[in-house]
């Protein structure tokens, strides 16, 4: 069980970009909000942007071995997988090219899913969820290396004092950074899930993102979609792309969720194996 009179150790911290509301924004809160959903093309401009930024500014780190993590998952990939797999690219790309040491790459694994909204939750019951989380790492794999944390945003720093506890209470001393895309300055949690919902709302706006090229399924997606109306998801379901429907449907039963929506979760099934019979018969 975790201990929680461990603190978390002074982290150092990068953020892309800094806002206070959303109105004061200086990136595109629908770009941010379309990689929450699973846009690929979406993921590829903010991890580049990261990057850029990072690598500008923070010259220094490269010196060392390097890891990239994105923030802590399951096997379904989550909005920070997709930035880091970006960001990893975009620095290896200016790394080689003066001549440096790429950079690596690894995954923090975790053990919770969340079957309610994180980001609707105040700051201390963020703590409290977060709690009973248990994050595994390859300690032989990034042993002596400098560790880069990524998220796609800092809105309490639940997540990182979380990674900073755990690193103190496993004994890894590596040093690391914790870089995000956007940092939160203001004093109201709740603006998580409006900052995530900013172009991606409903239903609907998921099937139409789903259409784009190089959509992954993401935690956050699946339950957008089974969080649909039991009366809409069948009409909503027949004009999804069908590998979305397929990916959604073992998705979901990764992350436990055909237990919590059972009724949404049934269409989802029905359709998925009605494309497999399509496929299979054609």
């Amino acid at each position: 069980m975790p201990n929680r009179a461990i603190e978390p150790p002074p982290a150092r911290r990068f953020a892309a970009h800094t806002f206070s509301s959303l109105a004061d924004a200086d990136f595109d809160i629908g770009e941010y909000s379309r990689v929450k959903f699973g846009s690929g093309r979406a993921a590829k401009v903010l991890g580049i942007e990261m990057a850029e930024r990072f690598f500008g500014l923070r010259r220094d780190v490269f010196a060392r071995r390097c890891v990239v993590i994105p923030a802590p998952s399951t096997t379904v990939p989550v909005a920070a997988t997709l930035l880091s797999r970006h960001f990893a690219n975009r620095l290896n790309a200016l790394l080689v090219a003066e001549g440096a040491s790429p950079v690596e790459w690894s995954l923090a694994h975790r053990n919770v899913t969340y079957n309610t909204d994180y980001a609707e939750l105040p700051k201390e019951a963020r703590r409290r969820l977060l709690a009973a989380d248990c994050i595994f790492l390859n300690r032989d794999f990034v042993c002596g290396k400098f560790l880069i944390f990524i998220d796609d945003c800092r809105i309490t720093g639940a997540h990182e004092d979380r990674i900073g506890i755990f690193l103190k209470r496993e004994d890894i001393p590596n040093d690391h950074v914790f870089v995000c895309y956007a940092e939160y300055t203001g004093g109201d949690p709740s603006i998580e899930a409006r900052l995530n919902h900013a172009a991606i709302k409903s239903g609907e706006d998921l099937v139409a993102l789903a259409s784009e090229a190089g959509h992954q399924v993401t935690t956050r997606a699946i339950r957008l979609l089974l969080e649909v109306s039991e009366h809409r998801i069948a009409a909503l379901l027949a004009v999804a792309p069908p590998t979305f429907v397929e990916d959604a449907f073992h998705a979901a039963m990764t992350k436990g969720y055909h237990l919590h929506y059972p009724a949404t979760f049934a269409r989802l099934a029905l359709a998925a194996t009605g494309f497999r019979r399509g496929g299979a018969s054609g």
